[in-house]
């Protein structure tokens, strides 16, 4: 009996540790949980390559204006902020004085043709006179230059007419160009001086300008591209980045800043919504050309390793592989991937920082491709 009691001793033994073996084998890498992680696919379409800045919107045309003649204010026709249109009466000047001048010219210009005419009538009986011999030909040349500068004085007056009639329009003041008007400076009888006092400030906001300045570095692309026709440029308002307006290059400065090492830019903007106003500062995003057909990842998906740039892809069998790419133009959340990865892959754009190459993973929820696609739009 004590024989049999040491047989059944060993094999217990025996049977605990082939126990103890298969739960080391079931806790290997085979057995490891699946690293959850969130994917996206790599789509195949067409990238915007931009440049971005901040800008300035100006406006196209900036009048400041003022009188040409003096006087006293009689009248203001105009609300501030209105919108107006090129010829519209905006001030009016007290006309009486110039008024006044117009019938003084008129006045003596009458009075010199009266004049001009009778030495006119005197030079011919003279000259008449003379050919009969009962004149001396030293009358005949002095009644012939009294009528000359006579009618010299009558064209001095026809020209300080024309001078009265232009100072009597000045009192008329009216807006040089379609655009909206500021604040009125003046008030109806504040007197004001020729060429001095600011009445008010018409900006042109239709169609509208936005400034903005770009590294001289870009400079070489910028001009290779303006060469084939004006860039396109979108703007959106800081805080509001789902409305973007499109307009076109219209100038490019022709130096650099030395001082900034910045090359200066201007796009135009048609503002039929008047979005823009001046002052205002923008984002601007230049659109040198587009990149057409490219596979594209969200940067998330990209890891920095001693072989390069690595992305996981997730295959049909839940498991990620390390594969090297080589990452190109880089537009916001999206870049391009120059080689390595073919669209419709599967890739691991969070959690990957626990995977090694042939890991199990667990989704979660659906592929994100339609937000990458989302957010890739031009």
């Amino acid at each position: 009996m004590k024989r049999w009691s040491g047989v059944v001793v060993v094999v217990g033994l025996m049977l605990l540790a082939g126990c103890d073996r298969s739960s080391q084998a079931g806790s290997g890498p085979a057995a490891a949980p699946a690293a959850p992680v969130t994917v996206a696919v790599a789509l195949r379409q067409d990238v915007p390559v931009r440049l971005t800045a901040i800008g300035s919107v100006r406006p196209r045309a900036s009048v400041t204006l003022k009188p040409q003649v003096g006087g006293v204010i009689t009248a203001i026709h105009f609300q501030p902020g209105q919108g107006v249109a090129a010829g519209d009466l905006l001030v009016s000047i007290d006309a009486r004085p110039y008024q006044a001048a117009l019938h003084q010219a008129q006045a003596a210009m009458a009075q010199n043709q009266a004049m001009a005419a009778n030495a006119r009538t005197d030079a011919k009986r003279v000259e008449e006179l003379a050919q009969q011999g009962a004149a001396v030909p030293y009358e005949v040349d002095q009644k012939r230059y009294a009528a000359e500068a006579l009618e010299a004085a009558v064209a001095a007056n026809q020209a300080a007419i024309e001078q009265a009639k232009l100072e009597l329009d000045y009192c008329t003041l009216r807006s040089p160009i379609a655009g909206r008007i500021g604040d009125k400076l003046v008030d109806v009888g504040n007197v004001v001086k020729a060429d001095e006092t600011e009445l008010v400030v018409i900006n042109q906001v239709r169609p509208i300008d936005v400034a903005f300045s770009l590294p001289e570095s870009e400079l070489a692309r910028v001009r290779k591209f303006m060469a084939q026709g004006p860039l396109t440029v979108r703007v959106t308002l800081p805080g509001d980045g789902e409305t973007a307006l499109v307009g076109q290059t219209t100038f490019i400065d022709n130096q650099v800043d030395p001082s900034t090492g910045m090359i200066r830019l201007k796009a135009s903007f048609e503002n039929e919504g008047m979005t823009l106003w001046p002052g205002q500062f923008v984002n601007v995003s230049v659109e040198l050309t587009v990149l057409r057909g490219v596979v594209t990842t969200p940067g998330a998906a990209l890891l920095t390793s001693q072989e390069g740039t690595i992305v996981y892809v997730v295959g049909a069998d839940q498991t990620a592989r390390a594969v090297k790419v080589e990452p190109g133009y880089r537009d916001g959340a999206t870049v391009v991937i120059d080689e390595g990865l073919e669209a419709g892959a599967t890739i691991v754009t969070d959690g990957q920082l626990r995977l090694v190459d042939g890991a199990r993973v667990a989704v979660k929820g659906a592929a994100a491709g339609a937000e990458h696609q989302e957010d890739s739009r031009p």
